[in-house]
């Protein structure tokens, strides 16, 4: 008899790759637009200084980014 065993495994986060090259287009063009609901909360000028410290290669702001998206992402399924 083969038995399988099940591992459950989580899902990581964006790697420090993530963001950059082929997707550094959308990113800009999610994260740039002054309209996202997110900017009723969150300074615009903030957020836009972390990307480029990121999209820069200065500091690892992908989980950041990555929450960003999300958080926008839920504003809008949710009609805030």
């Amino acid at each position: 008899d083969n038995i399988s065993i099940l591992v459950k495994k989580g899902f990581t986060g964006p790697d420090s790759l993530w963001f950059k090259n082929q997707s550094k287009k959308f990113i800009l063009e999610k994260i740039q637009n002054k309209k996202n609901l997110i900017y009723n909360f969150i300074d615009y000028k903030e957020i836009n200084n972390m990307v480029e410290t990121h999209i820069n290669n200065k500091k690892n702001k992908r989980l950041f980014i990555w929450s960003i998206l999300y958080f926008e992402e839920f504003l809008n399924q949710n009609k805030f």
